[in-house]
Order: structure tokens, then C-alpha cells, then sequence
């Protein structure tokens, strides 16, 4: 990412830990470099769906273009408006419902 605010951590985002790091800059509400990112399954001109190693992320807004994606370094780059983001959990524990802590 040239000019970026996030630092260049190698293949996958990783650091010395061995971790993938997620990493989110959003520059003027028009422009968001990401890191960490390790699919996109869903994109149009006003929504994107994109995978990350916190979950899934959806960004909302209009125009938007992928100027970047690159899975094996885990970036992306998107520009356009952006009205909101949403981080979804990483995967829900299906072991426990809502009514799981009531009976035992």
C-alpha cells in the first residue's frame, strides 16, 4: 500500500508473532485500506462483504471500487462513500443457544 498508514508486515499481515493482524485505516470516509482480509464474498457498487481473521466485516456505502485485494498478503483497498462498517463474529459457538445457560 503505497503511502499507507499501516506498516508493512509481510505475507498475511505477519508480525513476529506468527498472527494474522487486522489492521483498518479509513482516510476522509472515501477511502479504507484494510489488512488481515482473506476473502471478499460479496461486493456491489453500495456493499461489501469481507473476510477477515476478527470475522466478517460489512461496508456500506455507494461507488465503491476495490482499488486492491491480495489474499496471500491479506490486503485491501476499497474507495468510494462509506456510510458504515460492521464487524460480525468470528463464527458463533453453536453449542450454546440462548436458552442453554436455563437448562442443565
Amino acid at each position: 500500500m503505497n503511502e499507507s498508514r499501516i506498516p508493512n508486515t509481510g505475507a498475511g499481515g505477519n508480525m513476529d508473532s506468527g498472527e494474522l493482524k487486522h489492521i483498518v485505516y479509513i482516510k476522509n470516509r472515501n477511502k479504507i485500506e484494510m489488512t488481515g482480509i482473506y476473502d471478499v464474498s460479496g461486493f456491489d457498487e453500495t456493499s461489501i462483504i469481507a473476510d477477515s481473521c476478527e470475522g466478517s466485516i460489512a461496508i456500506e456505502g455507494k461507488d465503491f471500487k476495490i482499488t486492491k485485494f491480495d489474499s496471500e498478503s491479506g490486503e485491501l483497498e476499497i474507495e468510494g462513500v462509506i456510510t458504515s462498517l460492521i464487524y460480525y463474529s468470528k463464527s458463533p459457538d453453536k453449542k450454546k443457544g440462548m436458552f442453554s445457560g436455563l437448562f442443565k
